[in-house]
């Protein structure tokens, strides 16, 4: 029975890219005639506009520079010499040059991109971070407020419902590009450049914030959430560490190929979710290679990356379950038992620890900001009037959407291919979660259906969940391996024409983050 698994997985694959392609279609379509289902009305809905499909020459350059990168990961693939480190690095590297590329070809082909990203800064509607970081003059005092429920019931939900990750960053970026000349003029040249003169910056924050705010402050916020939003670029990298840990590497190559075009990295600018994907993935791979390796060192590092993941969203600690799971992979090989054991107390030592200084040294309680962050959430549910059962399957539909149905499919195809042990290249009849990509998976989908069930987050998370997306794309790359080598190219462009037009479909006709 083993052996006959891969069989069904080679049409399976085509299988999925073919709906994949249909389902992509249909949706470019609908959007384009205003009848795709975007949300639940009176609940949450993305809102729409309408811009020209023509591309932009940033977008058509973003478009070039991911064909270069997919030519020489192709190139890799076919190579029949082992692939050297250099060509690897160089892979990835040309990878997060290509999420970059077409991150800033949809952000310049707005008319008027900087001036928006300004506004969405200091709006508390959007980024109330700035805005109290702009407020902070005691740290201390900050870090020791978190955790007050009732004390902090008239401030902006997105800042009852995050650990104080955020607003430090803005604190400590904002002194760094105030004290720094040349980037605080490189901010008022960007809004210069769209006719927004140094005396009129101020009049950017009328009607979006009671905060009050110099020229300076605008600009130094909008250099800084710029920065911040385009760290997300460096998802490939950090997805191809953690793929590299569980499954061979030409598979890991194209799963950070992948990870470069999905919607909802590109899209959201600016956005402190992208920076959360790649520290929370740092995380799991600082992990999972302690693990392979029985390091120590990876496993304070990885301690540490889950304190910042903490840091920076709670939700992002979800990512532990996919990260068990590998555990026990683990410690059911009787040799490697001993030293996962001892890698994994490392980890959440370190973990504890961080909190620990924090508490001591700057009065920061995390367990009070869990506390107050669910009670909070479950408050703004309920004020809003969002229905938990309808979001539980809305919440799947608008993942899909965002993460691009065609990998939305080949994932799920990989992950039943893995599940069932269907692996082309192995020799053992363990039955299935028998690799630790398997078991990844398994925990991977306990972690997604978890934080589903639990309701904490209804709506939005196209936006929100995107630290979920690369992790499942590994299994996309993980299902050509049941594609005949001389068709794993046409199964790699077709996924990535698939992601880059609903990409660009959603940019066109979706407002992703307005003030």
């Amino acid at each position: 029975m083993i052996a006959s698994r891969p069989q069904w997985c080679k049409p399976l694959a085509w299988l999925a890219v073919g709906l994949g392609l249909a389902l992509t279609v249909a949706a470019c379509v609908l959007l384009w005639l205003r009848m795709l289902p975007l949300g639940i009305a009176g609940q949450w809905y993305w809102p729409l506009r309408q811009m020209s499909l023509a591309f932009d020459l940033s977008t058509l350059a973003g478009v070039i520079l991911v064909a270069a990168a997919a030519a020489y990961v192709i190139h890799l693939l076919r190579l029949r010499s082992p692939i050297k480190p250099d060509q690897y690095v160089l892979a990835v590297l040309l990878c997060c040059i290509a999420a970059v590329g077409m991150m800033a070809g949809l952000y310049l082909a707005e008319d008027y991109p900087h001036a928006r990203s300004a506004r969405t800064t200091v709006a508390i509607a959007a980024l109330p971070y700035y805005g109290e970081a702009v407020l902070t003059d005691d740290v201390s005092d900050l870090l020791q407020s978190y955790g007050d429920f009732e004390g902090r019931q008239g401030l902006p939900d997105r800042l009852r419902t995050h650990p104080p990750g955020a607003v430090l960053y803005y604190v400590y970026a904002k002194w760094i590009i105030l004290s720094s000349p040349a980037l605080l003029d490189f901010g008022q040249r960007l809004l210069a450049s769209e006719g927004i003169s140094l005396v009129d910056i101020p009049r950017l924050t009328f009607g979006y914030t009671t905060v009050p705010m110099t020229a300076e402050d605008v600009a130094a916020g909008l250099v800084a959430s710029l920065f911040l939003s385009f760290l997300g670029v460096l998802t490939p990298a950090a997805l191809f560490l953690v793929a590299a840990a569980v499954t061979e590497p030409k598979t890991a190559l194209v799963s950070a190929l992948l990870a470069a075009v999905i919607p909802s990295l590109l899209l959201f600018v600016p956005s402190i979710d992208g920076l959360g994907t790649v520290v929370a993935l740092c995380a799991l791979a600082a992990f999972l290679w302690s693990l392979r390796r029985g390091s120590y060192a990876l496993a304070v590092l990885s301690g540490l990356l889950w304190a910042a993941a903490f840091f920076w969203s709670i939700g992002l600690l979800v990512l532990v379950l996919p990260a068990a799971a590998v555990l026990i992979y683990y410690i059911r090989q009787p040799d490697q038992r001993r030293a996962a054991l001892g890698v994994s107390a490392m980890a959440a030592g370190v973990f504890a620890l961080t909190f620990v200084v924090l508490y001591l040294a700057a009065g920061y309680n995390p367990v009070s900001n869990i506390a107050e962050i669910l009670r909070s959430q479950e408050q703004i549910m309920a004020r809003a009037g969002r229905d938990r059962l309808a979001w539980t399957f809305m919440n799947l539909y608008d993942f899909g959407l965002f993460f691009g149905p065609m990998l939305a499919l080949t994932s799920l195809a990989g992950l039943t291919c893995a599940l069932y042990r269907a692996d082309p290249h192995g020799t053992d009849g363990q039955g299935c979660l028998f690799h630790a990509t398997s078991h990844m998976a398994v925990g991977l989908l306990a972690a997604f259906v978890l934080l589903d069930a639990s309701g904490s987050t209804r709506g939005e998370v196209g936006r929100i969940w995107v630290f979920f997306m690369p992790l499942f794309a590994i299994y996309a790359a993980h299902l050509r391996s049941y594609v005949a080598d001389q068709s794993q190219a046409c199964y790699i462009a077709l996924l990535l024409a698939a992601q880059l037009a609903t990409a660009i479909c959603l940019f066109a006709y979706i407002i992703p983050v307005q003030p």
